[in-house]
């Protein structure tokens, strides 16, 4: 019995020496292996300290990459390009949502769930970028708008000091992800989603929002796959919105890809731009905005019944439209491989849409394969087109 006892009495020392422990730690890849090596820090005082020490030693910049596997149907999340646990995986897929999903489990009224959420969200973080990746649909909630709480984006904008945000809108695996902080009787929190009439969306607080630089991935789109006489560009409303949300950036990028569901014609698509980019927005703001705009396939157009935008030469709603500057052409450039969205084979060219009244610019980058250009050229249907086919994009 005392052999046991003398012996434990020696392992708690060995363990509660730093030098030992240093020694320990430091024979283990603890850089590249950390999330295997996490439960040392149970075995003592000393192994708890050292291990962490070394933690914010490695991880003074934090990767965060988030990817559903289809052949799994699994979602994968990788910290500095190692990949954690599925438990893990669940909770930070679902920041945005377990936070206001905790905030109003125990609140009765919404200061209570309010405070809760704000002591949840430390100031401790500073985060130059921020990647998140936002479901478009909620399945069983009437395959709704997934919302987002809005008070807890603006607390994490603000705490965290958010300077570069990258955003990209995915396919939802998951089942009523924002129902728990939905539903009646714990609805303390403001709903929000990028497609909202600009109206019911509160413009943030240029003292508490830091953000420099957006970019949206907006290629998917599950209100895409619907029966074309009850199709709407799903995102008429995303520039306006952004511009509200992070009203101190110098400039917003989004990526937008037109694919067989798009009943709309390149004309449609110019137009509902212009028209609803700046709706609502304070007339002081200078931020530009940016899109590319991808043709993965090309829908043949029959003549239509409904009215197609006037569009008189170069102008589209006293926007003129010409090819873009030196400058722009850079800034796409510059782009293509921040969302691994860059292509050799494609055709590609970028102009610049200007409202020489109120000064307002949107630039644009067309990109299109060989096939959808040459079926764009032979389909040609409208004046617009087949000025701006043959006179500006001169391929």
């Amino acid at each position: 019995m005392n052999l046991v006892v003398e012996t434990s009495n020696s392992a708690d020392l060995i363990f509660r020496n730093k030098i030992i422990v240093k020694k320990i730690l430091n024979g283990l890849n603890i850089e590249n292996e950390t999330f295997k090596h996490l439960k040392l820090r149970l075995i003592s005082k000393t192994f708890d300290t050292e291990l962490l020490s070394l933690i914010k030693k490695y991880f003074k910049k934090l990767e965060v990459d988030l990817k559903y596997d289809w052949d799994e149907s699994i979602t994968k999340i990788s910290i500095n390009k190692q990949l954690i646990s599925p438990k893990e995986v669940n909770e930070c897929y679902h920041l945005l949502q377990k936070i206001g999903i905790e905030s109003t489990r125990m609140a009765e009224r919404k200061e209570e769930c309010i405070f809760k959420m704000k002591s949840m969200i430390t100031s401790n973080i500073t985060c130059d970028k921020l990647n998140l990746k936002l479901f478009v649909m909620d399945w069983n909630m009437g395959d709704c708008t997934n919302y987002q709480p809005r008070e807890v984006i603006d607390e994490i904008l603000e705490k965290w000091k958010v300077k570069n945000i990258k955003l990209k809108f995915v396919r939802n695996p998951y089942r009523n992800v924002s129902r728990p902080w939905r539903r009646p009787g714990k609805r303390f929190l403001k709903p929000f989603h990028f497609m909202m009439t600009p109206s019911s969306v509160e413009t943030s607080e240029v003292s508490k929002v830091f953000v420099e630089h957006v970019v949206v991935d907006a290629r998917w789109s599950e209100m895409e796959h619907r029966y074309k006489e009850h199709w709407e560009e799903p995102y008429l409303n995303l520039f306006s919105n952004l511009l509200r949300l992070f009203p101190t950036s110098e400039d917003i990028f989004v990526i937008r890809e037109l694919k067989e569901d798009v009943a709309l014609m390149f004309d449609d698509v110019l137009n509902n731009l212009v028209k609803h980019s700046w709706i609502g927005c304070p007339e002081n703001n200078q931020s530009k905005l940016f899109i590319r705009l991808k043709y993965s396939d090309f829908v043949i157009h029959s003549e239509r019944e409904e009215d197609i935008p006037e569009i008189t030469g170069y102008y589209i709603n006293d926007f003129q439209l010409s090819s873009a500057s030196p400058e722009i052409e850079l800034k796409f450039r510059n782009w293509r491989n921040v969302l691994e969205d860059y292509d050799p084979e494609n055709i590609r060219q970028s102009f610049t849409l200007k409202n020489h009244f109120t000064e307002k610019e949107l630039h644009f980058e067309l990109v299109h394969t060989k096939k959808t250009l040459e079926m764009a050229r032979q389909n040609l249907c409208t004046p617009f087109q087949i000025l701006f086919y043959h006179q500006l994009f001169n391929f």
